[in-house]
């Protein structure tokens, strides 16, 4: 966990360095920080569905030089802090360089710097080194001192490895190769199951040889569709367009009426699952079992041109897909 963003962001009650689901980066560009602090801030000072404003008064800036970002300013006042069990204003500098974050400058109005060393020696607990404290992987680090201003300042940026001992940094750097050969055999391993996967779902398999079971329930369920379509409502009247009713019959010449209708259909089911991504520090979520009917219906012959078989709501053509996703088909179409 980066002790730093504990302290100074997870804790508050809405921090600058997770917005939007997405975490702000030592390296990411002017652009991006400039728009999260913005959205944050103004998020921030909206009423809540009461009505109801924040006692913790926001607000932001920017200093550009030369027509380029250089520091963005997030600042908060009446801002509940915690592990100080005070309430603090501070602003935090997003201080750029070459159009990248490069270093965050928190700033206390109202903190003491002995009061931010005394916090911060509990939070750290044998990653400090010299003035400097640390996060769990080494790779940045923190440092607490009085500003020019008189304000009582944490510099957080990245590690600077010569400052770390030797045999620290030769177990840190095997420590950074293991992660970094496990995070190669993850997604290695997340390409071979996404190709594995593609090549299932790009198949079309044959319902009646791959699954058996399901086909047979399939076809007696649109046989008892197709029975249900021509059966009578509770009244005794076929109210069907493509059928006559008695009377109809009883005062015409013919007696009799035969369905004559010939179509041809294809049921063809799509597997639409995906796997979960991870883009960043940002999460995708997957879906399983999202399976969609696609159909073709061709009308061969007979009297059923408006293929009213296929159009009710009693019909196979409605029922059909809801049984299919209800089948057995295991994780392939």
């Amino acid at each position: 966990m980066n002790v730093y963003k504990s302290f100074i962001l997870s804790i508050l009650v809405f921090g600058y360095g997770q917005i939007k689901s997405q975490t702000i980066e030592i390296g990411q560009n002017a652009e991006y920080i400039k728009d999260r602090i913005e959205w944050a801030t103004k998020d921030h000072n909206k009423p809540d569905s009461n009505g109801r404003f924040s006692d913790v008064r926001a607000s932001w800036d920017i200093t550009y030089k030369n027509g380029q970002i250089v520091d963005v300013i997030a600042c908060r006042e009446n801002q509940m802090m915690l592990d100080l069990m005070m309430q603090v204003d501070f602003c935090m500098h997003y201080i750029m360089e070459n159009g990248k974050l490069a270093v965050i400058l928190t700033q206390f109005e109202n903190v003491s710097k002995e009061k931010l060393v005394e916090a911060y020696d509990k939070l750290y607990k044998g990653k400090k080194i010299g003035n400097l404290y640390y996060d769990d992987n080494y790779s940045h680090s923190s440092e607490i001192y009085l500003a020019k201003n008189g304000q009582a300042t944490i510099e957080y940026r990245n590690a600077d490895m010569n400052k770390i001992p030797l045999n620290l940094r030769n177990a840190i750097a095997k420590n950074r190769k293991e992660d970094i050969q496990a995070t190669n055999k993850l997604k290695l391993d997340q390409e071979k199951e996404e190709q594995k996967r593609q090549e299932i779902t790009s198949k079309v398999y044959d319902l009646k040889s791959y699954a058996p079971i399901s086909y047979n329930s399939v076809v007696e369920c649109v046989k008892q569709n197709i029975k249900d379509y021509f059966e009578p409502s509770g009244n005794g009247n076929y109210n069907r367009n493509n059928f006559p009713d008695y009377f109809t019959l009883e005062n015409g010449k013919k007696k009799s009426y035969r369905v004559k209708s010939t179509y041809s259909v294809i049921y063809r089911l799509k597997d639409n699952s995906r796997p979960s991504r991870t883009y960043g520090n940002v999460i995708v979520a997957g879906t399983s079992n999202d399976i969609t009917l696609n159909d073709e219906i061709k009308f061969v012959s007979g009297d059923d041109l408006g293929y009213s078989l296929f159009n009710s709501k009693h019909s196979a053509y409605y029922i059909l897909p809801v049984h299919l996703r209800l089948s057995t088909f295991g994780k392939n179409p």
